[in-house]
């Protein structure tokens, strides 16, 4: 039947690096291709490399505002996965 939804991984080192509307401008590109395939998204933010819930809660408004579907903590790869303060800054 094909995809109904996309997991795409937040640029989240451009993001942590400064370089927040490039990674932003991308997340944003997929939400639009998205929405024109009528396809769920998923951003995957990777909360554990935020040492700041503070700059997670912004990220995380930030693609909420794009109208994604569903943050995700991560992908459980990183050495340190979601927390449960992070999990908190997401809801």
């Amino acid at each position: 039947v094909g995809a109904q939804e996309i997991d795409y991984v937040l640029p989240y080192s451009d993001y942590l690096a400064g370089n927040r509307a490039d990674a932003l401008e991308k997340c944003s590109i997929i939400s639009q291709y998205c929405k024109v395939n009528k396809l769920g998204l998923k951003i995957i933010i990777e909360t554990g490399e935020f040492t700041d819930l503070n700059l997670l809660y912004q990220v995380s408004r930030e693609l909420i505002d794009l109208e994604v579907n569903f943050l995700k903590t991560s992908t459980g790869t990183s050495v340190q996965g979601a927390s449960l303060p992070a999990v908190f800054t997401l809801l």
